[in-house]
């Protein structure tokens, strides 16, 4: 795919990305919106429908009351109970069949004894009739009070689109109780509540949850009744909404809420805990998300023009741009193919040509550097040191043809394997301390173990490492001393034997080596003198500056045999002082000059000297006096 191509989808994806992800942004925020706008007035739908039905509820209270209160009626009743009279019972009916013609919403009056017999009764129809019969079964005790003394009896369905509500009232005269009215009412108005679609748009619904006679939920819903009247709902089967509001809860549903039509929904409920009747008031989820949605498809045709205008925007530039970087890119083929010293021609002084003028920048650079790898490269293989590249994991990652020519194992063998198993059993514990000194960043400066070779034989090395802490990298040069060693033994071996006191000194004034001579004229042991600085041995009124002398000599190194006249004082272990003759031979090392100090000890030259010249001022003051005699 050329850039061309590549600047076209750029620009296509830039666009259509933006758009989406504003798109996205905007829809759920219009849409989290009106949600909220949409579930605050359901809310106030709902509150509005539960209050109509609180009236409505007070409503019927009223007429029970109005009815229960016609002094005629308690009258007759109270003469019937006494006498059983047929005439008192023919004005009790009369009574009750006034009452059902003046009021519109009663469709059954019905009077009961205090023994709960059927005195007389008075309907519309013998669907009221019955409906009252199945309240009185169904309420032994009377029914739910709903404020005044008025009881509720539950609600009957006999046809569609019809609810009948069972109530009761006692009959009190002078403080006697004398029966009970039972008043069946029709529910045109409860009806007509629910199918009020003011404010409900288009699909919205008002539905009312029910307690039927007997004590079966069932809902009352109009707007999509379908073909036959409400059927009683089991509590187990109602929607999670439905068994919240049957429990009396409160509240507003939206996420994942489907109605009697499997149809998404929002919507809010509301409780009447005398009635145990609940509100639920509803909207068509898709009905309130169409401006919405309509607005998400503005917004995707939106993007489809501003991809169509990426894509003629893309080629143009693509046009514009892709020649100059072409011709960068083949520049850069080139120095791939190893012609390093391509450069790329600068036509422009735009971002382009900035461009060109980086990249030969880094031509020039990569030029430079290429050249010190190959030197690099030419310096590693041809060292006769030891160069190898390590990691603290304990393997070789790369060894120069050196370590082939010294310890005879192939640079494949040396990296297939810890370079441990190869270091002599007696310094793998020294060897991993050090590892680990590298693995902090600690460098290593001088470093003695042993390696195996292919024939079993073991060659001294002398390491010196630095690490990079970030890589665990380590970058190491060795050096087989074992030739040195050998002459080092040797000396070793020649000093002890020597018979006059013998010690070396390092270049920073400490006791390398001492021979038993030395220890028997000093009279120290070997382990108190060696790693000590020389000026223990220096008396005490000449060791501050000894130092000094010491440094001098170190600077300028000459051989300084005995016999030069270069007598000293000696001060041994127990702080007495012994006369010895120092001779001095300077080694040269990579590490500085070490100093061979001869020592002889003057004490009995000293004693003879000093006899001498005894003698000769006795041989002085007889003469002396011989001369005086004479």
């Amino acid at each position: 795919m050329d850039m061309r191509t590549k600047l076209v989808f750029a620009l296509v994806a830039v666009s259509l990305g933006s758009m989406l992800a504003l798109g996205a942004f905007t829809y759920r925020s219009a849409r989290g919106l009106l949600r909220e706008d949409s579930l605050e007035q359901l809310e106030g739908l709902a509150e509005t429908k539960k209050e109509g039905l609180d009236y409505i509820i007070s409503g019927w209270q009223d007429r029970a009351h109005l009815i229960a209160s016609r002094t005629q009626l308690r009258f007759s009743l109270r003469d019937y109970n006494r006498t059983a009279s047929p005439v008192a019972r023919d004005l009790i009916e009369r009574i009750l069949i006034d009452a059902l013609g003046s009021v519109e919403t009663v469709d059954y009056l019905a009077i009961h004894d205090l023994e709960d017999r059927l005195v007389a009764a008075a309907n519309r129809g013998p669907g009221a009739a019955a409906a009252a019969a199945r309240f009185r079964e169904s309420m032994s005790d009377g029914g739910v009070v709903l404020g005044d003394g008025v009881r509720y009896q539950g609600v009957a369905i006999p046809a569609e689109k019809t609810l009948l509500v069972g109530t009761s009232v006692d009959l009190v005269l002078d403080g006697d109780r004398l029966g009970a009215l039972q008043i069946v009412l029709n529910g045109r108005e409860v009806v007509g509540l629910a199918g009020n679609l003011q404010g409900l748009g288009d699909t919205g619904e008002t539905m009312i949850l029910m307690r039927e006679v007997g004590g079966s939920p069932f809902l009352l819903h109009l707007r999509y009744p379908g073909p036959e009247p409400p059927v009683p709902l089991s509590p187990d089967d109602m929607s999670d909404p439905l068994a919240r509001i049957w429990a009396g809860e409160e509240g507003r549903y939206w996420d994942d809420v489907s109605d009697y039509r499997g149809e998404p929904v929002w919507m809010a409920t509301r409780f009447l805990p005398e009635t145990h009747w609940g509100v639920i008031v509803k909207f068509d989820e898709a009905e309130e998300l169409a401006a919405v949605d309509a607005f998400r498809q503005e917004l995707i045709n939106l993007g489809l023009s501003l991809a169509a205008f990426a894509i003629l925007l893309g080629a143009l530039l693509g046009f514009r741009f892709s020649k100059p970087v072409l011709d960068l890119a083949g520049v850069a083929k080139r120095i791939h193919e190893g012609e390093l010293d391509a450069r790329a021609e600068i036509v422009n002084q735009d971002e382009i040509g900035l461009f060109a003028r980086t990249f030969n920048e880094m031509a020039d650079e990569l030029e430079r550097q290429m050249k010190l790898l190959r030197e690099f490269h030419t310096f590693f293989d041809v060292s006769l040191d030891m160069m190898c590249i390590a990691g603290t994991d304990g393997y070789f990652k790369r060894v120069n043809p050196a370590f082939e020519r010294t310890l005879g194992w192939t640079a494949e063998e040396l990296v297939q394997r810890p370079f441990t198993e190869l270091v002599h059993p007696e310094d793998v514990d020294a060897t991993n301390r050090e590892v680990a000194k590298l693995a902090q960043g600690i460098p290593t400066i001088s470093f003695e173990n042993r390696f195996r070779c292919p024939d079993g034989t073991y060659k001294h090395l002398l390491w010196t490492s630095h690490p990079d802490a970030q890589t665990g990298t380590l970058y190491a040069i060795a050096r087989d001393i074992s030739e040195l060693r050998q002459v080092r033994e040797q000396f070793r071996l020649a000093l002890e034997s020597a018979p006059s006191a013998m010690l070396l000194v390092d270049p920073d004034g400490i006791i390398e080596l001492m021979n038993d001579a030395a220890a028997d004229l000093l009279q120290y042991a070997r382990e108190e003198l060696i790693g000590q600085p020389v000026e223990v041995l220096v008396p005490d009124d000449v060791r501050g500056r000894h130092p000094e002398l010491r440094a001098d000599f170190t600077r300028n190194p000459t051989f300084r045999p005995m016999g030069e006249g270069h007598e000293f004082r000696a001060r041994r272990a127990d702080g007495s002082e012994v006369f010895v003759e120092i001779g001095l031979g300077p080694i040269r090392t990579d590490t500085g000059v070490h100093v061979l100090c001869s020592v002889v000890d003057l004490t009995a030259h000293k004693e003879t000297e000093r006899k001498i010249d005894s003698l000769a001022r006795q041989l002085e003051e007889a003469n002396a006096r011989l001369r005086a005699m004479s």
